[in-house]
């Protein structure tokens, strides 16, 4: 009987496909089932047997250890460099995201504070 195995919801994809890249190295059955349009149900994988789990498990936490070790390295190497991306970064990156969340942002602000405004008069 399947059996989860691995959440996919926010995992990068470089993550994700090293999950699948140990799970076949060490032929070991399973499938992945996409996340809804609404993300209301995660994408996942899962093993096809159940008799797989204890091994699978013990291989993604020695997997996630490394893997972990491997990205706060990268992130204080570009910390050290000087390289890490700031605010203003991101923001140059989606300009057009930044604008529609500061706007939603903004229009927030407006119809939570408008009923106070009248308060006064």
């Amino acid at each position: 009987m399947a059996v989860k195995f691995f959440n996919l919801r926010d995992v990068p994809e470089r993550e994700a496909e090293g999950v699948r890249q140990l799970l076949k190295q060490h032929a070991i059955e399973f499938y992945e089932t996409p996340g809804s349009a609404w993300g209301i149900s995660a994408p996942m994988i899962w093993l096809r047997n159940d008799a797989d789990r204890e091994r699978a498990g013990i291989l993604l936490d020695e997997f996630q250890r490394e893997f972990t070790a491997k990205a706060r390295a990268d992130y204080q190497a570009l910390k050290a460099r000087g390289e890490l991306p700031g605010v203003w970064d991101l923001l140059r990156r989606r300009p057009l995201k930044a604008t529609v969340y500061l706007a939603l942002i903004l229009l927030l602000a407006y119809v939570s504070l408008y009923p106070f405004h009248s308060f006064g008069h």
